[in-house]
């Protein structure tokens, strides 16, 4: 059985005693707090976080942050998701799998404002990235943070099931969240429409209009779009390897069983955090030389040869092996 989100949210309380110890709004600040001194360190770290909320003219503004382990650096902004995304990613190495052999093509789809694109071209400096983003701001941002590499390509659209134009909008959960649909999907009250006319684009045109014949490694953040993008995913998955995707059945129910069902020909599937992979081949990642590091213990169900911080792992039968 799949560990469900309700498990694994319960055993990261568990490891993590702060969270049980301070109420949500406390333990979020404190969190934050912690988030900023990482980034920036202790003193301008906390200068910021400080300035950030009691200032309204540094909401948003934009702060240089160098990449660790590497000469690249990024902006982000203030008082937005863009500090814990970049932690996510560069801190705690959401996306620090090990391949046995590196990515020659990445899809980066949901690439925000770029963080996830820089982390991929300086740990792949090979690779052709390409990166996805609709929100126009974000992906100005994106522009911005990637202009330095050379083997990224940005494009400004939605990944979706078709061709055609969608709604962008803002349900309230910060520039990490907006979704897309089309013009009568999103009828939430929530919901404030931010942008029309964005571009939707599929896998099957990203490959034909960059000339990629096999994708190594898809990431996916895509805000509840995985039931439009894997509902029906052939023939392009057929020429993919790895699948790295979080999940958003909080906002979307139906995510998890859309994107497993597409995947029966994936028989590995590892978790890290909320995020997790599939690969078709077994010796596609390197499970004894896990990169990422975390916060808090991290609990393995399934497989007790796996690394330790592999909060869940396990091999699955194909559907012709079933």
């Amino acid at each position: 059985m799949l560990m469900s989100s309700t498990s694994r949210e319960t055993v990261a309380r568990m490891h993590n005693p702060c969270r049980l110890a301070w109420p949500r709004g406390k333990r979020d600040r404190i969190e934050l707090l912690h988030q900023y001194v990482s980034c920036f360190g202790n003193l301008r770290g906390t200068a910021l976080f400080l300035l950030a909320r009691l200032y309204s003219p540094f909401n948003g503004r934009e702060v240089r942050l160098a990449v660790p382990g590497y000469s690249a650096s990024v902006y982000v902004r203030l008082r937005t998701s863009d500090i814990t995304v970049f932690t996510s990613t560069f801190l705690e190495r959401q996306y620090g799998w090990k391949f046995t052999t590196p990515p020659v093509v990445i899809v980066d789809a949901g690439a925000y404002t770029g963080l996830s694109t820089v982390y991929f071209a300086t740990r792949y400096p090979d690779a052709l990235i390409i990166a996805v983003e609709p929100s126009k701001s974000n992906y100005e941002l994106l522009m911005r943070n990637t202009e330095s590499f050379t083997n990224v390509r940005a494009v400004r659209a939605a990944l979706w099931s078709g061709s055609g134009s969608l709604v962008l909008t803002d349900p309230g959960e910060g520039t990490w969240g907006f979704r897309v649909g089309d013009s009568g999907a999103l009828t939430s009250d929530k919901d404030e429409s931010v942008e029309i006319d964005v571009p939707a684009v599929t896998i099957t045109e990203l490959m034909r209009t960059f000339h990629v014949a096999k994708i190594d490694l898809l990431k996916v953040d895509i805000e509840g779009s995985e039931v439009e993008v894997f509902s029906n995913p052939d023939p392009w998955i057929r020429s993919v390897e790895v699948i790295c995707l979080e999940p958003h059945d909080r906002f979307r129910p139906g995510c998890s069983r859309t994107f497993f069902k597409a995947v029966t020909d994936f028989p590995v599937e590892l978790w890290r955090g909320d995020t997790v992979m599939v690969a078709r081949s077994l010796t596609a990642i390197d499970l004894h030389a896990p990169l990422a590091t975390f916060p808090e213990p991290l609990s393995v169900v399934g497989a007790t040869s796996a690394p330790q911080d592999f909060r869940y792992f396990r091999t699955v039968p194909t559907e012709r092996e079933s």
